[in-house]
């Protein structure tokens, strides 16, 4: 066997059984359908694409971020855990992300989906 970094290069084990099945999908145009994402956050989570190799993004560490428009790539999946509106703060999501506690608000992110 080859090593790296002091690991062993090897193959994946191949298992036959599932343990988890996707019930089915949506697809919400915009935020045209915010009512349904409501609806679907009282239930469960929601996983979602974002432009996560923006600037503002990858150096996240507090607040409510807002504006990253300017980056053209939908790159990285997150969790939508919850939204937040009409507080004295504004209007947000809360997402988790897949980096770490060390990253962000312990590794969540408030965004701001609605304006730049």
């Amino acid at each position: 066997m080859e090593t790296f970094n002091n690991g062993i290069v090897g193959t994946c084990k191949s298992y036959n059984s599932t343990k988890y099945k996707i019930k089915g999908w949506y697809f919400f145009p915009g935020f045209s359908c915010l009512s349904r994402v409501n609806v679907l956050l009282t239930k469960t989570s929601i996983t979602v694409a974002i432009a996560g190799g923006s600037f503002p993004f990858q150096y996240y560490y507090s607040g409510i971020l807002s504006g990253c428009r300017d980056y053209p790539y939908v790159d990285h999946a997150v969790v939508l855990m919850g939204i937040s509106l009409n507080t004295g703060m504004g209007n947000y999501w809360i997402i988790k992300n897949s980096w770490g506690t060390g990253w962000g608000e312990g590794g969540y992110i408030r965004i701001n989906p609605y304006n730049d």
